[in-house]
């Protein structure tokens, strides 16, 4: 869920997911308003979603081994907010300069977002949008 502690109606609103692209969760567009201010209290800020590097090795449920410091993840979350990590691939049999990254992600304990650090990726604007802005402006 994404929470927003404003809105057009001057009370504190949540967006629940909808669907998932790249391994990133695309919100409803209706807006639920919250007056509950027990339950705001109680919610957690989490890390963006994105792309992060490890500052530390770390031991993934239901992985073989450790994965170095410095290995490049996507982090995601599933429908409960709880962590997901997706871990950079080269997939030499593609025969393409790309990095992959698995539809499925490895969980992650909640003490475990504090060994990501945030990386900066350069992401290419989504075609589809970026023509329907030019339209939209002329």
């Amino acid at each position: 869920m994404s929470f927003h502690d404003h809105s057009e109606e001057g009370v504190p609103v949540v967006l629940l997911p909808a669907f998932n692209v790249f391994n990133r969760w695309q919100w409803e567009a209706a807006p639920i308003a919250v007056r509950d201010e027990g339950w705001i209290a109680s919610l957690r800020a989490l890390p963006a979603e994105g792309f992060y590097a490890l500052r530390e090795p770390l031991t993934l449920q239901g992985e073989p081994g450790r994965w170095p410091k410095g290995a490049l993840v996507q982090l995601g979350y599933d429908r409960a907010g709880a962590g997901v990590v997706f871990i950079a691939q080269q997939r030499h049999a593609l025969g393409e300069n790309d990095l992959w990254f698995a539809e499925h992600g490895v969980p992650l304990r909640d003490a475990q977002l504090e060994a990501l650090e945030q990386l900066s990726v350069y992401e290419e604007p989504d075609p589809t949008l970026v023509g329907a802005e030019k339209k939209r402006r002329s």
